[in-house]
């Protein structure tokens, strides 16, 4: 009699198994009309579903609750049918935590304590603390990219930069950035720009070679993948000092060295004027005032010394005056030879009127 009880049970078991088969088979999960009332109690296993599964919407909002193996209140999936935008959310839904919005035009918004965090709108713009990203990559705040502990560089749309001995503000000329190394440090390099002008700052420490440069300019072209070092090869061609600009100059980076003659016939015909430089309308509007200064007309220098002018495309004229100083000590050397000549027939002539009176001497005695 046991037994013939448990082989009827089984045989009732097979076909609820069958019959829970064939509806998960037909439906491709749960089946349509059917519901899962909710429950307080934490179910007791997952739910699989092999197919398609379908959430109602009640007053436009469907979605899944989820709860932590305390029965906690964790977070929420969400789709809003009657905001007109289309949203789909997945949230924690605590109004300090984080939250992220599928929108259906294809904007995807990321937030955090209630604040937009990250966005990526439908023209593929992509914002960090704004919501509205006018550019590829907007990012309202500082940038900073960090290779290593303390070895950091820092983007800044602002005038203040954190030095170790305290915060410097450059300037107030708005539209401004500071791209610079990490802030707080005392050993430190940036560029400081704004509507007025351009600022460097440099810790003033040198380069490979013990030029103690404030900034140094190589030539790319120069690098050499045997020494990786960009300041040998000759790569250095000009760095900055505290006494002035330093431009390479040694005898073994020349070639076809010629004597430079008549240096001062050259600089004789050159005239030195005064003048101040033109400004153009938005100059004169912003009350801008530029001072007289002392020079040379660029087109009377080509004439006499061309290797000091340099004439661009469009035919303006820049004048190097570094070319012109080696002129200038040209002159001078001619100067001091031709002096040292007319020395030299100075107190020859000296000697003969002196010879010349001692015989006018003579005659008198005699």
């Amino acid at each position: 009699m046991k037994k013939i009880i448990i082989l009827l049970f089984a045989i009732v078991l097979c076909g609820l198994q069958m019959q829970a088969q064939n509806q998960k088979s037909s439906t491709g999960g749960l089946s349509p009309n059917k519901s899962m009332e909710k429950s307080n109690s934490l179910p007791g296993s997952e739910l699989d579903i092999d197919g398609e599964a379908r959430l109602n919407l009640v007053n436009g909002l469907g979605g899944l609750d989820f709860y932590n193996s305390a029965g906690d209140f964790i977070g929420l999936l969400r789709h809003d049918t009657d905001n007109p935008d289309g949203i789909m959310y997945l949230s924690n839904f605590t109004g300090s935590g984080g939250e992220l919005q599928l929108y259906s035009e294809g904007t995807i918004t990321l937030y955090g304590a209630g604040q937009p965090t990250l966005i990526v709108d439908a023209a593929q713009n992509v914002g960090i603390g704004t919501d509205t990203p006018d550019a590829k990559f907007d990012v309202n705040g500082k940038i900073a990219l960090t290779a290593d502990i303390n070895d950091e560089m820092v983007i800044i749309n602002g005038d203040t930069w954190e030095h170790s001995s305290g915060p410097q503000t450059f300037n107030t000329g708005g539209d401004n950035f500071i791209m610079a190394s990490n802030e707080g440090s005392g050993e430190s390099a940036g560029i400081y720009g704004d509507g007025d002008a351009v600022t460097i700052w440099s810790p003033g420490d040198g380069v490979s070679g013990g030029t103690g440069a404030l900034v140094a300019v190589c030539d790319e072209d120069r690098f050499d993948s045997t020494d990786t070092d960009p300041y040998n090869n000759t790569g250095l061609i000009w760095y900055l000092t505290e006494s002035g600009g330093w431009i390479a100059s040694d005898i073994n980076r020349k070639e076809n060295i010629n004597a430079f003659t008549n240096s001062l016939d050259k600089i004789s015909q050159l005239d030195v004027f005064t003048y101040n430089y033109k400004m153009n309308q938005a100059e004169v509007d912003k009350g801008q005032v530029n001072p007289e200064v002392v020079g040379i007309i660029a087109q009377d220098l080509h004439k006499v010394i061309p290797q000091a002018v340099n004439i661009t495309e469009n035919g303006e004229h820049f004048v190097n005056y570094n070319q012109v100083t080696p002129v200038l000590i040209g002159a001078i050397n001619e100067l001091s030879a031709s002096n040292e000549t007319l020395q030299a027939e100075n107190i020859e002539l000296k000697n003969r009127l002196a010879q010349l009176e001692a015989a006018v001497e003579t005659l008198k005695r005699e």
